[in-house]
């Protein structure tokens, strides 16, 4: 996945949540679903790019984490 289709993904995702709560989470979903897919990227310029928040990549970043103990349905 390209750089742009990440960050396309990512504001998607994140608009899509009804609250900042939701957000913040759909974030977090965000690491978690595309992890593999970020392999080479950078996080921070990505999160940027779509317009986030200074905290957003430490949220990518926990859902990425969460691959290590869960797997997707």
């Amino acid at each position: 996945m390209t750089k742009i289709e990440l960050v396309a993904k990512l504001k998607e995702m994140h608009d899509n949540g009804k609250s900042q709560r939701e957000a913040a989470i759909s974030v977090i979903l965000f690491g978690f679903k595309y992890d593999k897919d970020l392999d080479g990227h950078s996080v921070r310029e990505i999160v940027e790019l779509a317009g986030l928040g200074k905290n957003y990549p430490s949220h990518v970043y926990y859902g990425r984490k969460l691959t290590e103990y869960l797997k997707e349905r």
